[in-house]
């Protein structure tokens, strides 16, 4: 038996099959890596922090912590705060069109908050260097919420929400705050059987309601995340 054939032997075929998988299932912390690193050179001997990460459906916080870790190793990124906003009662009940999806439910990805804050605790992420804001999108992104926590510049904006309604109301609260730059997550970017909902149609809508921000695409991973960097083609549109 040539090389080739014996690696082909169904035991070597399955252990093979299932290293890739769990290869694939760590795109997204590989993605982090990666964006975490870039805004690391971004911010290269700067004084200031750079801004904050908002993630945006945290469920059981499993990214939100990895993120956390993954900033401590980079030097330029020293002081970032982390913001978790999630229901946490699940995926709301869908009414726009552009959030129907043939798998997705009201009620899915449900974690409780006490169960978040929990996992955050047991991954020895500071209390003091983290928030996790309970309620719903409509009702909790909004200036006020910004000004009481001292939200004003953030880096990186991870959209992990699934919902087009969800992901609108995101993109349109991180606009003010966003830095030249910054990078805008979705975990969820190619979701949507369509391109007609989700995530992916809320970015659509949002660029063309803001004409004077533009988005390079800077990493694609998993089966349907998307990560951009952000640009500012009007200065009056950047954060200062």
């Amino acid at each position: 038996m040539d090389l080739a054939g014996f690696f082909m032997r169904p035991g070597f075929s399955k252990l093979r099959a299932q290293w890739t998988y769990m290869g694939h299932r760590m795109e997204k912390t590989r993605n982090i890596h990666r964006c975490m690193e870039y805004l690391n050179a971004l911010n290269w001997k700067k004084a200031s922090p750079l801004g904050d990460y908002c993630e945006f459906g945290v469920y059981d916080g499993f990214l939100m912590t990895s993120a956390y870790h993954v900033s401590a190793m980079y030097k330029y990124l020293a002081g970032m705060r982390f913001f978790g906003f999630d229901s946490f009662q699940g995926l709301p009940e869908t009414k726009d069109t552009y959030d129907k999806h043939p798998h997705w439910q009201k009620g899915d990805y449900s974690c409780t908050l006490a169960r978040a804050a929990d996992n955050f605790k047991k991954a020895k992420v500071p209390s003091d260097r983290y928030r996790l804001i309970p309620g719903w999108f409509d009702e909790t992104l909004n200036g006020d919420m910004a000004r009481k926590y001292g939200i004003q510049k953030i880096a990186y904006a991870h959209i992990d929400c699934d919902l087009y309604s969800s992901a609108k109301a995101a993109l349109d609260f991180v606009k003010p705050y966003l830095i030249p730059g910054a990078v805008i997550d979705f975990d969820d970017y190619l979701a949507h059987p369509t391109p007609l909902g989700g995530e992916s149609m809320a970015l659509k809508e949002w660029l063309g309601k803001n004409t004077g921000i533009s988005i390079r695409e800077f990493n694609r991973y998993g089966a349907h995340g998307a990560a951009f960097t952000v640009y500012f083609e009007d200065k009056h549109e950047a954060h200062k």
